[in-house]
């Protein structure tokens, strides 16, 4: 999901995603994927 709704690097883009975030008010986790980097997400909980 978090791909699906990033904005890519581009000529034509004048911004683009730098980093996405899930959070879980739950359980107090955090997903993050930084740079793009969509296959490795780091996961860290409080």
């Amino acid at each position: 999901m978090l791909r699906l709704i990033s904005q890519p690097a581009a000529p034509s883009v004048k911004s683009r995603t730098l980093w996405s975030a899930v959070y879980d008010l739950t359980d107090g986790s955090l997903d993050l994927a930084v740079g793009g980097q969509y296959h490795a997400v780091r996961h860290y909980s409080l």
